[in-house]
């Protein structure tokens, strides 16, 4: 073959695997918004709270600048058991907070919760178990997967965990509708075990709140969802 042929021919096979690198790139981005990408402005329209675990006056919502993260606020969610507590011969507590928040939403975005971090206190002795969860959802989808973060006891310190929604499992707000109603349910129970010393699960010790923090991903509507 000649030298020119196989020269051309190096040249087309060389454009024609750029052209499938740039496709498969495509769709492993998918929609998701590059962090040059993304929406200028949301805001918080009104927040409803309802539940055990929380009062309006006791629970702040706020958006980041950025809008990538959405973080509640409880500086009232306390479950107490055991020796000394209001309760001392139960072996279960639970309390909820549902938290209902219209969103304004950018013309042409829909978004979705892809993780979400925990931060409180606990002091639970030998046998004692604990779980802070939640779950969400919006009018036109199904409700997100719940995610829970387990303690055990002996345990006396913050704590802190970062649970990621996998990808499979992330909910899209429905696209067209200028403001959402984004319904999130806070769930945190308190068990004994044979130990009747007294079990808390509190407030972070180093602001005195307690917190869930939710990474929102941004995706343009009018494109093939995953």
């Amino acid at each position: 073959m000649p030298t020119a042929w196989k020269d051309f021919m190096f040249a087309v096979q060389g454009a024609l695997l750029f052209l499938l690198i740039l496709v498969a790139t495509e769709l492993a981005l998918g929609q998701t918004a590059p962090a040059d990408e993304l929406p200028t402005s949301a805001r918080i329209l009104a927040v409803q709270t309802g539940g055990s675990g929380c009062e309006a006056t006791q629970t702040a919502v706020s958006l980041a600048p950025d809008l990538q993260s959405l973080s509640l606020l409880f500086s009232n969610f306390n479950l107490e058991l055991g020796a000394g507590t209001a309760q001392p011969e139960a072996s279960l507590l639970q309390k909820n907070c549902r938290i209902q928040v219209e969103i304004e939403t950018p013309p042409g975005w829909s978004m979705a919760i892809k993780s979400v971090d925990y931060r409180g206190y606990a002091r639970l002795p030998e046998g004692a178990t604990a779980r802070h969860r939640f779950s969400y959802r919006t009018e036109g989808m199904p409700p997100a997967m719940l995610r829970e973060a387990p303690l055990r006891g002996p345990l006396d310190q913050d704590y802190f965990f970062r649970l990621e929604q996998p990808l499979s499992e992330r909910r899209h707000t429905p696209c067209g509708p200028p403001n959402i109603r984004l319904v999130l349910n806070t769930h945190m129970s308190l068990r004994l075990g044979r130990e009747r010393d007294t079990a808390l699960l509190s407030l972070d010790s180093a602001d005195m709140t307690l917190h869930q923090d939710f990474q929102i991903e941004w995706k343009r509507c009018g494109r093939n969802r995953r």
